[in-house]
């Protein structure tokens, strides 16, 4: 698989007003896009090369959001369900994850077709499903998205999940751009701490 009319006097009215707003930039509009949820942990935030140097020892959660889908069908996970660039970001940040040394475990996808094949696509292992990344607010599965996040993964590892933005209460809800990645630290003891939002404008930058 390897997608009021107006008057004339109003619309002159609005023209003049929409005309004399100074635009934003486009970083200030891609900022202002989606909001990054969980918020970060500022006392333990992590970015940059000690980010990167993180991840290449293992520990972490990386929840990914699913990259960019088509406008059609969702349903059928025979037929391509992300658009041509949506693919290649998902095959970019398998192949990213290669190239920088991070280690991780087969991805875990919700069964939803545009994570699965984002998972599929970025080639680092068959996806297990798991329903508790689908984008739902009923207990059991906001409960599996609190285990998986805070299991810690195998030593020297970290586990990947794809999933989708989830609304809900403050500290459950999951925001990021398409092909984000939302960084959780386990503590080992039922809890997790987020370290890290990473962009792909950033992470497409990773080397070794």
């Amino acid at each position: 698989m390897n997608a009021l009319p107006f008057s004339a006097s109003r619309t002159l009215a609005a023209f003049v007003l929409v005309t004399a707003l100074p635009l934003a930039s486009p970083v200030a509009r891609a900022a202002d896009a989606i909001a990054l949820l969980p918020p970060v942990d500022a006392a333990h935030a992590l970015s940059g090369e000690k980010l990167l140097e993180a991840l290449r020892r293992g520990g972490f959660v990386l929840f990914v959001r699913h990259t960019e889908q088509t406008d059609g069908r969702q349903n059928d996970c025979n037929a391509t369900v992300l658009t041509p660039a949506g693919i290649a970001m998902a095959r970019r940040l398998g192949e990213t994850l290669r190239r920088a040394a991070v280690p991780v475990t087969p991805p875990v996808s919700s069964p939803i077709c545009r994570a699965l094949h984002t998972a599929q696509l970025m080639d680092q292992g068959d996806p297990a499903i798991d329903r508790a990344l689908m984008p739902n607010l009923e207990r059991e599965q906001v409960e599996g998205r609190d285990r998986l996040f805070s299991t810690p993964p195998p030593a020297g590892r970290n586990a990947v999940m794809i999933g989708h933005v989830v609304g809900g209460e403050a500290g459950r809800q999951l925001s990021t751009e398409k092909g984000g990645i939302i960084v959780f630290r386990p503590d080992g003891a039922g809890g997790r701490t987020v370290v890290a939002h990473v962009l792909p404008a950033e992470w497409t930058g990773w080397s070794r």
